[in-house]
């Protein structure tokens, strides 16, 4: 069939829940066996490299043969879980992944906690080739790893020997694509891509790409940056409440001060002034002389 076109074609493939069945797998437990056998000191790495390489060059009624095994037992799984189609993988426009399973997948990426350190890869730039039903090479995306889970926490077996393994995260700087979860042999090939030329196939495919990456980057910042002048303007008019409320309680304490004054001025202005002795004794005998009662000094000599 023909390869899908567009950014529709690179979709991000997780380990967890448990890789979709492929043409690919159900051919790699086939010969996995023989495999190790005929290479008993390849790594695991080596192992994989091995049998895709076998893969690709299995003649093509073969490779149908397995893709078309591959169908049936996605749409038995589908059916399984209820769905309405089969599950899908890159490539194959003819089925898409219910956005159930999607959704479910997201939802269990976002609750994974990373370990964001103890590896030496975690920071690595890597890049990534997204290959057909038929393993013909149709895209590439770059990433970083933000982080990794030991074996005992990946929950996690290996394609190639079917035995526990550690698992690292990446995410795509095409936010699209989101992130992708590796093992040990796919970090250390997606890292030695990087220095590695483009093939020709997907060059304008990447280019373009890197031009909606920096679209996507400029919304960011766009984004990012509305955001920071709401939270300024938000603070800045917290702190013109907070100086408004200063300076009304600062008003309050003055008028509460000034009124306390001018009612302590009031009450004395009110209160008559206690006289001397000598001006009540000039009082009471003008009182004496204006009522007629004043019978003049007594002199207290004897005459």
């Amino acid at each position: 069939g023909e390869v899908e076109e567009g950014d529709d074609a690179f979709q991000k493939k997780t380990k967890r829940p448990p890789p979709q069945v492929t043409g690919y797998k159900l051919y790699s437990k086939d010969v996995i066996g023989d495999v190790k056998e005929a290479h008993s000191e390849a790594s695991s790495g080596d192992l994989v490299k091995i049998i895709k390489k076998m893969y690709a060059d299995l003649d093509e009624a073969k490779g149908l043969e397995y893709e078309k095994k591959a169908g049936e037992l996605r749409a038995k799984q589908a059916e399984r879980r209820g769905e309405a189609g089969p599950t899908t993988n890159v490539g194959n426009e003819e089925n898409e992944a219910p956005a159930d399973e999607n959704k479910e997948v997201e939802e269990e990426e976002a609750a994974t906690v990373w370990r964001k350190e103890g590896s030496d890869y975690i920071g690595k730039i890597v890049r990534r080739y997204m290959f057909d039903s038929r393993n013909r090479l149709i895209d590439a995306a770059d990433g970083v790893v933000i982080g990794w889970l030991s074996k005992v926490e990946s929950d996690y077996n290996a394609e190639a020997t079917g035995e526990p393994a550690p698992l690292w995260h990446m995410t795509y700087d095409d936010s699209r694509i989101g992130g992708e979860d590796l093992e040990e042999h796919e970090i250390q090939e997606a890292i030695e891509l990087m220095d590695q030329e483009l093939p020709e196939k997907v060059m304008d495919r990447y280019k373009k790409r890197l031009e909606m990456i920096e679209v996507q980057r400029s919304k960011k910042k766009e984004k990012e940056e509305k955001l920071k002048a709401r939270e300024d303007a938000k603070m800045l008019k917290a702190l013109q409440q907070l100086d408004q409320e200063a300076i009304r309680e600062e008003r309050k304490i003055k008028a509460k001060d000034r009124a306390e004054k001018e009612a302590a001025n009031g009450e004395k202005e009110g209160k008559p002034e206690e006289k001397k002795a000598p001006e009540l004794a000039r009082d009471e005998g003008e009182e004496l002389i204006v009522s007629g009662r004043w019978k003049g000094i007594r002199s207290s000599k004897g005459d």
